[in-house]
């Protein structure tokens, strides 16, 4: 239980714009997945969308549903616990499979700059939730 809590506070640093970041470098993690197992895309459409479905269910109960003022003040995005996270990670994942089931052109973007995208992505909710309250309590 302390390694979810831990991950809970460090989720609880990320802002709107963290997540969204979170939420864009999943995408080219995706890309990176279907470019390397492209049989992925011979799943039916339909089972994207139910998955999608289930795993975007409990973070979107928390964020607009779920009414807990006493933990939230501030931003929506401090509702979020660490497995909430996830769940919107796996659920755009989902999500962009089927933007690509749509659309197969985007699979022509090279690797190199899909991982490099990722990165570049990544970089600041990783300060935020890892280094930047951490480097300011080394004494």
């Amino acid at each position: 239980m302390e390694f979810i809590e831990s991950m809970n506070q460090r989720v609880k640093k990320l802002g709107f714009f963290n997540i969204q970041l979170v939420k864009i470098s999943n995408w080219f993690f995706a890309l990176i997945i279907l470019k390397l197992i492209p049989e992925i895309l011979n799943i039916d459409t339909q089972w994207f969308v139910v998955m999608l479905v289930i795993f975007a269910i409990k973070p979107f109960y928390v964020v607009w549903i779920k009414d807990d003022e006493s933990e939230t003040e501030g931003h929506f995005t401090k509702k979020l616990s660490f497995v909430d996270l996830q769940l919107i990670k796996i659920a755009n994942w989902f999500f962009a499979f089927i933007v690509v089931k749509i659309y197969p052109e985007i699979l022509n973007v090279k690797m190199g700059w899909l991982v490099v995208l990722l990165v570049l992505f990544s970089i600041i909710p990783f300060y935020v939730a890892w280094i930047k309250n951490e480097r300011q309590s080394i004494p």
